[in-house]
C-alpha cells in the first residue's frame, strides 16, 4: 500500500481569501509557525487542530483520527457559528479544486450583488 503523506492546508482569512501551505503528515506540527491562527498538536493517535477563527473570533477545535486523516482525500473544517467552510486539508489537487469552486461561487454572488 502506497501512503501519500504530502498534504496542503488552506485556511480562510478574515477577507475570505485562503492562505495555502504545503506540508507533510510527519511534519504537520511545523505548520504552527506558518499559519498563525492554526495550532496543530498530536495526542492519543489524533491530530488536534485549534483555529482562532478569523470570521467569528472564536476558537474552534477539530479532532481527526490519524488513520482516517491519512486515508481521506480531503478534510473540511468549518466555522460552526457562521456555518461556512474554514479550512481544507488534503491532497493538493482536491484542495485546490474545492477552493476554485468556492471562488467561482463567490464571484457569481458578487456579480449578482453589484447589479
Amino acid at each position: 500500500m502506497l501512503l501519500r503523506t504530502n498534504i496542503v492546508i488552506a485556511l480562510k482569512d478574515a477577507f475570505n481569501k485562503y492562505t495555502i501551505e504545503e506540508t507533510n503528515v510527519f511534519k504537520i506540527k511545523q505548520i504552527n509557525n506558518k499559519i498563525t491562527p492554526l495550532k496543530v498538536s498530536i495526542k492519543n493517535k489524533e491530530f488536534i487542530f485549534k483555529v482562532n477563527c478569523p470570521l467569528c473570533n472564536r476558537t474552534h477545535v477539530y479532532r481527526y483520527n490519524i488513520n482516517s486523516f491519512v486515508n481521506r482525500e480531503m478534510l473540511i473544517g468549518g466555522c460552526e457559528t457562521l456555518n461556512t467552510p474554514l479550512f481544507f486539508i488534503g491532497e493538493e489537487k482536491s484542495v485546490m479544486k474545492r477552493i476554485d469552486r468556492y471562488e467561482q461561487i463567490k464571484n457569481q454572488l458578487d456579480m449578482i450583488t453589484i447589479k
